[in-house]
């Protein structure tokens, strides 16, 4: 998709994609709007989503502030939007404030981009760059499976790697239950939450 053709609503489709399975998108809609229209800040293209991990026993949210920019002096106008919000959330979540921006700036380089994404003062900070396209830019974040099916991918992957190797002495290590434990290592979870996914308790 060409530069000026990305919307926030592009953005989001592609967020709610990739998400799917591992996340449930919050319907608190009502929340979600009066955090986009939070403060007087006036960015035409932005918008709010809230993401949480899909099982039973996770809780906090994810907060996604999506925003098309026009120009590099409106990413200052996004971080005080982003202050605004991290200000309402609630302690953990609002140190689960990520913040994504395309800038449709021609001009913008390489290394504007990762200066900017090199703090992360306020928020997680995620800025398109030139020639990238939202697949892309999407996939350096979590937003995007960990895992790639991709046999190339598995070959790298250290984890894929640690696991067919235990399965060689271990024959209770089945495909599927290597497909179990790597999903639950991957997950994010820890203590008694990754002990009962591991073990089914």
């Amino acid at each position: 998709m060409e530069l000026q053709n990305i919307t926030a609503d592009s953005i989001a489709t592609q967020v709610i994609s990739l998400a799917e399975g591992r996340f449930i998108v919050e319907t608190d809609e009502q929340l979600a709007l009066e955090l986009q229209e939070i403060t007087p800040i006036v960015l035409k293209d932005k918008l709010i989503i809230r993401l949480r991990r899909n099982w039973a026993s996770a809780s906090g949210e994810r907060t996604l502030l999506i925003a098309v920019l026009a120009s590099q002096t409106e990413l200052k106008t996004a971080l005080q939007w982003a202050a605004a919000v991290k200000d309402e959330l609630l302690d953990p979540e609002n140190g689960d404030l990520y913040l994504f921006a395309a800038i449709k700036d021609e001009t913008l380089t390489l290394e504007q981009c990762t200066d900017v994404e090199s703090s992360d003062r306020i928020c997680r900070r995620y800025i398109l760059r030139p020639n990238e396209s939202i697949e892309e830019f999407l996939s350096r974040s979590f937003v995007a499976p960990v895992m790639n099916d991709s046999s190339t991918a598995k070959i790298f992957d250290p984890l894929y790697l640690a696991l067919e190797k235990t399965a060689d002495n271990h024959q209770w290590l089945t495909r599927e239950e290597q497909k179990t434990w790597q999903e639950a290592l991957l997950s994010g979870k820890s203590g008694r939450e990754l002990i009962d996914a591991l073990f089914n308790l």
